[in-house]
């Protein structure tokens, strides 16, 4: 009996899966710029650990005023560029979801439009339309996270493996 349910929650998800894909590929570029810019985010977020521990290891301890300086306006420039992409990026993401949003909730519509006067009579036509407009929000918000953020998460944690093995292997070990 759990096996049955196992596959028909795959199914299930499967099925999702595949309903949803034709109202992403609309959007293609929209989903390459967010991954794209949730990727140098993940790298950006690095410069500023990485700086840091350049400023902690050599700035310090030789004691470069000069050195240091320069560290600092590249530290504001890092956290600037984050902004910078964090907000255009954000923009993107907001309005690919209230496109999807609309999109999937004008074709329900458009199917509810065409059924019968029987139908909103017999059913509570009312309430169905509220929970599928409800619904609508929490599909497209699902899977977006399924394949931007999902993604993207993977990314961060490899490249703060890397970056923690490339300073201390040992320290790494004790993490992980």
């Amino acid at each position: 009996m759990g096996y049955y349910i196992g596959k028909q929650k795959n199914n299930l998800f499967i099925k999702y899966i595949l309903t949803m894909m034709p109202y992403f590929k609309k959007y293609k570029t929209h989903i390459f710029f967010v991954k794209l810019f949730s990727a140098l985010l993940a790298a950006a977020n690095l410069i500023s650990p990485t700086l840091n521990r350049f400023l902690v290891d050599k700035i310090f301890a030789v004691q470069d005023k000069n050195l240091l300086i320069k560290i600092l306006i590249l530290l504001c420039l890092a956290f600037i560029t984050i902004a910078l992409i964090n907000i255009l990026n954000s923009y993107i993401m907001a309005k690919l979801t209230a496109n999807l949003n609309y999109k999937i909730k004008m074709d329900f519509f458009n199917k509810l439009q065409q059924t019968s006067l029987v139908f909103h009579v017999s059913k509570k036509s009312g309430e169905i339309q509220y929970r599928m407009f409800y619904d609508t929000e929490l599909l497209v918000d699902y899977f977006l996270k399924l394949i931007i953020n999902m993604p993207m998460y993977m990314f961060w944690i490899i490249l703060v493996a890397i970056l923690m093995y490339r300073w201390s292997p040992i320290l790494m070990s004790l993490v992980v």
